[in-house]
């Protein structure tokens, strides 16, 4: 689909941004959740989670954080790239990134998770939110 690729492009060109600017504020202790986003969650301690369309991975780092073995997923290559920095800079060993198109990744990763996670305003990217949201 040529809407998936000029976005994976698109977003492509602020990875580098993005992994400064959250290298920052993580280092800092200025990234946080919501205090909406952190009630839902609730306790990860123990729990494998899977953070859809992460972007460069500072919340997926959040997770691993709140004591969950966390994977990232993106498609674009250089948000893999820099979440995996991005986690080594701040000192995060355990969460994980996969480059994926989320509605490809069934088929190529079969892991089973305790909770999935999406981060606010990254739903309204699916090109097919039924088949993205399929159990």
């Amino acid at each position: 689909m040529k809407e998936i690729e000029l976005n994976k492009h698109a977003w492509g060109q602020i990875s580098k941004d993005h992994y400064s600017y959250f290298k920052e504020a993580l280092l800092k202790g200025n990234h946080r959740f919501n205090k909406y986003i952190q009630n839902e969650i609730g306790d990860l301690s123990g729990k494998k989670v899977i953070h859809l369309q992460c972007n460069t991975g500072a919340d997926t780092i959040l997770l691993a954080k709140m004591g969950a073995s966390a994977v990232g997923v993106d498609l674009v290559p250089d948000n893999i790239k820099y979440a995996e920095m991005l986690a080594k800079d701040v000192g995060v060993d355990n969460v994980s990134f996969v480059e994926s198109d989320i509605m490809e990744l069934m088929e190529k990763h079969n892991e089973k998770y305790d909770v999935v996670f999406v981060s606010e305003g990254a739903i309204g990217w699916l090109p097919d939110l039924e088949n993205g949201a399929k159990p």
